[in-house]
C-alpha cells in the first residue's frame, strides 16, 4: 500500500476493549490510519454492555448514542453523531461490520452518498442460513450489494449464503481472533482455580457463554449428569434467559448438586482467567430454523489458553475447531458424555489437543495474522 489511507471502521463489537485489538493491530499496518465507530452499550440477549476504554491510547474510538441497542437488524446510531465524524474522518474506505440489511448499513450508506461518495465501502456478514429478507430490509440489502466493492464472511457457510443472495462482488472468509497478550496459557491452573475453591484434582469442564436454548447448555447438563468421573466440576460462566431454570435443575438433581459452579455473567476481560480454570470447554450449540452458530468465539479463546476443546457440529463450530478439538452430533448428550471421558482418560489426546489448538490459533486467528487479512484487502479494494 504506498499511500496513506484513512479507514472508518464501524461495528458494536468494539464496545468490548478485548475486541478492540483488532483496531490496534490495524493501526500497526503501514499507511494505515484507522478509527473505530461504536455504541456506547451494547445489550445481549438481556445482557447490557457498556463501552470498555481501549487497553491502548494508540486507537481512536468514536462512541455514539444508539437506538434499539441489541437487535443487530433495527440498531441505528445517532445521525447527528455519525455525519459529524464522516465530515471529519473523510475516510478512503467504510469498512462495517453489520448485517448488509440493517438500519446501521441504511445510515452509513446515506452518508457515504451525501458526504464521501468516493470512499469505497466493505462489509461483513455472518448470516450462515438462507433465508428471505423482508420489505424494506431487502431494498437496503440491494442498496448494499450495488454500493460494496467487497465482503467478507465469518464463515464459509455465510460466503455460499451471500453469493446466493446476489452479491456479486469478492468476498473472503474471515474470522474472529484473539491477542495471545491475554489469552495464553499457564500451567499453573491451581493460582486461577482458587477464585472458585476448586481442587487441583478436580476435572474441571467449563461453558462460557449465554445461557440460552439455542447455546445447548441443556445437553451440556445432561451429559454431566451421567458422567461418573469423581471430583468432575461443571463451571458455567454466563447469564442469560435460562439462568433460573438452570439453578432450578441444579439444585433438585442429585446427579448435579454440588458439582456445578454457576459464576454468572463476566467482563470479556476476566474470560482468559476463567479459561485457564478448565481441562476442557465445550460450545454445545444446537440449530434452529432461524439460526446456527456463526463462529464460537470462545473456541479460539480456549484454545489460545492451551484448553482442549469440543464442539456440536452446528454451524460454522467444525470449521473453526477443524482438528484441533472434538466434534459431536448436535443435541447428542450421551455423545458427548464419551468424548468427555475420552478427553480425561487420554492424556496423549489431550496433549495433542492443546498443541493442535494453540497452533491452528497462532496460525489463523490472531488479531495480528487478521489485521493482516483486512490490510490486503484495503489494498485491494483501492482498485476497485
Amino acid at each position: 500500500m504506498q499511500k496513506a489511507i484513512k479507514v472508518l471502521y464501524i461495528s458494536h463489537f468494539f464496545v468490548s476493549s478485548l475486541y478492540q485489538r483488532k483496531l490496534i493491530w490495524l493501526s500497526k499496518m503501514p499507511n494505515l490510519t484507522v478509527a473505530g465507530v461504536t455504541p456506547k452499550t451494547w445489550v445481549d440477549e438481556g445482557m447490557v454492555h457498556n463501552f470498555e476504554p481501549p487497553l491502548e491510547n494508540c486507537i481512536r474510538i468514536f462512541t455514539i448514542r444508539s437506538y434499539l441497542t441489541g437487535n443487530g437488524s433495527l440498531y441505528f446510531l445517532s445521525p447527528v453523531s455519525l455525519f459529524k465524524i464522516f465530515k471529519m474522518f473523510k475516510p478512503d474506505i467504510i469498512h462495517v461490520d453489520e448485517e448488509p440489511w440493517s438500519l446501521c448499513m441504511l445510515q452509513v450508506l446515506f452518508a457515504r452518498g451525501i458526504i464521501c461518495q468516493q470512499a469505497k465501502l466493505i462489509f461483513d456478514t455472518s448470516e450462515n442460513i438462507p433465508k428471505p429478507i423482508p420489505f424494506p430490509f431487502s431494498i437496503i440489502q440491494q442498496w448494499t450489494f450495488q454500493s460494496a466493492c467487497y465482503a467478507t464472511a465469518i464463515n464459509s457457510e455465510a460466503k455460499i449464503v451471500l453469493k446466493q443472495k446476489g452479491f456479486h462482488g469478492p468476498i473472503k472468509v474471515v474470522g474472529h481472533g484473539v491477542d495471545p497478550k491475554f489469552f495464553f496459557p499457564d500451567t499453573n491452573k491451581q493460582k486461577y482455580r482458587r477464585m472458585l475453591e476448586l481442587s487441583p484434582d478436580d476435572y474441571c469442564i467449563g461453558y462460557v457463554g449465554i445461557l440460552t436454548r439455542r447455546k445447548g447448555v441443556q445437553i451440556l447438563l445432561n451429559a454431566f449428569a451421567r458422567l461418573r468421573i469423581p471430583n468432575s466440576k461443571l463451571i458455567l460462566v454466563g447469564s442469560g434467559p435460562l439462568e433460573n431454570e438452570i439453578k432450578q435443575r441444579v439444585w433438585t438433581d442429585p446427579r448435579l448438586k454440588g458439582r456445578v459452579i454457576l459464576v454468572g455473567s463476566a467482563p470479556h476481560v476476566r474470560i482468559p482467567d476463567y479459561l485457564r480454570c478448565l481441562d476442557v470447554l465445550v460450545l454445545p450449540s444446537l440449530t434452529t430454523p432461524n439460526w446456527k452458530e456463526q463462529f464460537g468465539r470462545v473456541l479460539i479463546e480456549a484454545m489460545a489458553c492451551g484448553v482442549p476443546v469440543i464442539g456440536s457440529n452446528s454451524g460454522g463450530i467444525p470449521e473453526v475447531i477443524n482438528d484441533a478439538g472434538l466434534i459431536f452430533s448436535e443435541g447428542n448428550d450421551e455423545e458427548l458424555t464419551n468424548l468427555l471421558i475420552r478427553v480425561f482418560t487420554d492424556r496423549e489426546l489431550r496433549n495433542e489437543l492443546i498443541h493442535k489448538g494453540l497452533q491452528r490459533v497462532s496460525e489463523k486467528y490472531t488479531w495480528e495474522k487478521i489485521a493482516q487479512e483486512l490490510y490486503n484487502i484495503y489494498a485491494e479494494i483501492l482498485h476497485c
